[in-house]
C-alpha cells in the first residue's frame, strides 16, 4: 500500500483530514497501488519530496503518523488525486441557554450538567472554553471535551442564601466553526439531613416517665447550626417531649401515660432548621399491650393443703365402695 502525505494548505486541514479517513480504508486491494502515478523525471516541477507509508498497519484513525521520520522519500512521481468534499457541519449547542441549581457543599470532581452539542463531524473533537462573568467565579467550573461541566473549586458558603454564576461557554472544530451558549449556574445552601428519621420503634404501655426512646441523629452539610423541636404529635399528645440536653432525644414526658386499648400507634413529627431552611420527619412509636401471664406458680403451701385433705377423702372413698361390694355380692 502507497499513502501519500498531502501537500494541502494547512487552511484546508479539515476538509482534507475528512476525505482521508473516509477513502483510505476502502480503496486498498492486496498488490496494487492506491494511488496511480506517472514518471516526471526531468520535466518543470516534478515532485522530488513525496513520502510514502510501506503497509495499511502504519496508518490508523485519529493517528498522527511521523512522516518526517517514518515515511520513504520517493522521486520523479506525480499524481493525479481527484477529492470530492463535503462542507464541514456547523456546531450548534441545543440549547441557546443552560441553567443548573446545586447544593453549595458538592464537592470539586461532581458533575453538574452536560451540555448538548450538534455538528461533531466523524472523527473530530470539540473544544470548548468558558468565560465568566460574575466575580469570584473563575476556577469554580471547568467543561471537558464531553461538554460535561464539573465542579473545579470550593463552592462559596458564606451567608447568602444563593449564589448564582454566569458563563459563556463557547465550543470550536477543526475548520474554526463556532458555537456559544450561556450557562447559568445556582448554588444554594442544603437544609439539615436526618441520619434516622423516618423510623418506627415500639415501647410497652407500661413504660415510665421521663424515659428516653430514640435518638435524633441530624446533621447540616454546610456544618451550619442546627435547632430541633417537637413540632406535633398525631393523635395530639403530652406523652412525648425533645429531650434537648440530651442532643435530640425523644423522650417520654413527666405526665405520659399509655393505653393500648385507647391509642395503639403515634406520629411523633420533629422539625429542624438551620440559618436558612428547615426540613422535618416523623418517628412511628407502636405501643405494645401488656402480656398477662397465666402459668402463675402455685404456692407450696397450697400443695400441702391439697395433699393432706386428699387424704381422708381417699379413705372415704375407698370405705365406701368395700361396702357396697359387700352388700350387692353378700346378698346374691
Amino acid at each position: 500500500m502507497t499513502t501519500h502525505k498531502p501537500t494541502r494548505p494547512m487552511g484546508k486541514r479539515c476538509r482534507l483530514r475528512t476525505a482521508i479517513c473516509h477513502v483510505s480504508s476502502r480503496r486498498y486491494y492486496s498488490g496494487g497501488t492506491m494511488l496511480p502515478y506517472t514518471d516526471c523525471s526531468g520535466q518543470t516541477d516534478c515532485p522530488q519530496m513525496t513520502l510514502h507509508a510501506n503497509g495499511p498497519g502504519e496508518l490508523r484513525e485519529n493517528y498522527k503518523y511521523d512522516w518526517d521520520n517514518a515515511g520513504t522519500i520517493l522521486s520523479n512521481r506525480a499524481y493525479s488525486l481527484r477529492f470530492y468534499f463535503t462542507k464541514n457541519t456547523e456546531l450548534v449547542f441545543s440549547k441557546t441557554s443552560y441553567n443548573a441549581s446545586i447544593p453549595n457543599h458538592w464537592t470539586i470532581g461532581k458533575s453538574v450538567l452536560t451540555l448538548g452539542l450538534s455538528g461533531v463531524d466523524y472523527a473530530e473533537v470539540a473544544t470548548y472554553t468558558m468565560i465568566a462573568h460574575t466575580n469570584g467565579s473563575d476556577g469554580l467550573f471547568d467543561i471537558d471535551r464531553f461538554g460535561t461541566v464539573k465542579i473545579a473549586g470550593v463552592l462559596p458558603t458564606g451567608y447568602d442564601d444563593e449564589s448564582v454564576f454566569i458563563y459563556t461557554v463557547s465550543a470550536v472544530d477543526y475548520c474554526q466553526n463556532y458555537a456559544n451558549t450561556t450557562l447559568t449556574i445556582e448554588t444554594f445552601n442544603s437544609p439539615p439531613l436526618f441520619g434516622n428519621l423516618p423510623s418506627l420503634i415500639e415501647i410497652e404501655e407500661t413504660v415510665g416517665v421521663s424515659q428516653s426512646l430514640f435518638p435524633v441523629i441530624v446533621s447540616d452539610p454546610t456544618n451550619d447550626s442546627i435547632c430541633c423541636t417537637l413540632e406535633k404529635t398525631l393523635p395530639q399528645s403530652e406523652n412525648f417531649i425533645l429531650d434537648l440536653d440530651r442532643s435530640f432525644f425523644i423522650a417520654t414526658s413527666k405526665k405520659a401515660y399509655f393505653s393500648y386499648n385507647l391509642i395503639n400507634s403515634y406520629l411523633v413529627r420533629i422539625c429542624c432548621q438551620d440559618r436558612n431552611f428547615s426540613t422535618s420527619s416523623v418517628l412511628q412509636v407502636k405501643i405494645k399491650k401488656e402480656e398477662t401471664n397465666s402459668n402463675i406458680p402455685v404456692p407450696g403451701w397450697v400443695v400441702t393443703s391439697l395433699i393432706i385433705s386428699s387424704v381422708p377423702i381417699g379413705l372415704l372413698v375407698l370405705t365406701s365402695c368395700t361396702l357396697l361390694f359387700f352388700m350387692v355380692f353378700g346378698l346374691t
